[in-house]
């Protein structure tokens, strides 16, 4: 009796080593592989999403990365406005090559930004660089009563202008694109 005792405990103990090996072993199944693992995919640039990197074996591929804003167009910018009291009229204005002021081009006699107003008696002009903050700007003179606004989506920008002289307010929306 004693010696099936002690049998069953050495067969106890060799199933227990056993569940032990296996416990070890199973596990790291698959990791012998000479080839890695993929990593995940780097994200896109500013405009468009990214994609999704390739996996390895056993990896999951990584997610696409989120599209930025759009540039700016650097350089001149022509459009006109055709409805309002001071309609039709002309703008035109210079972007600088990073995207974020109105600056001065020759296209528009070296100012910032003109409008011409031909319903209306006078122009407008700004020679000081006038910053583009999250894809707008505004143009502001309490004192001469102008205020443009503007709003660049790709290559098109819009916006409002107003102009207050002695006969009244010339106001307007307009419509610009980069000039070829």
């Amino acid at each position: 009796m004693l010696d099936a005792i002690q049998r069953r405990s050495s067969t106890r103990t060799r199933l227990q080593w056993v569940c032990i090996f296996a416990l070890l072993v199973f596990p790291l199944s698959g990791c012998s592989d000479p080839a890695p693992d993929g990593g995940g995919g780097a994200g896109g640039g500013a405009g468009t999403g990214g994609t999704g990197g390739q996996a390895g074996a056993g990896a999951i591929g990584g997610g696409g990365g989120t599209g930025g804003a759009e540039p700016i167009t650097a350089g001149l910018w022509m459009g006109s406005g055709d409805q309002g009291p001071g309609a039709p009229w002309t703008i035109c204005f210079g972007v600088n090559q990073d995207g974020t002021a109105l600056t001065a081009v020759e296209g528009c006699q070296n100012f910032a930004i003109q409008v011409v107003f031909d319903g209306c008696p006078s122009s407008i002009s700004s020679r000081p660089d006038i910053p583009i903050v999250d894809g707008a700007f505004r143009l502001l003179n309490e004192g001469t009563g102008v205020e443009i606004t503007g709003t660049f989506v790709g290559d098109t920008a819009s916006g409002e202008g107003s102009f207050t002289t002695p006969q009244g307010t010339c106001t307007n929306d307009w419509t610009a694109a980069p000039s070829p």
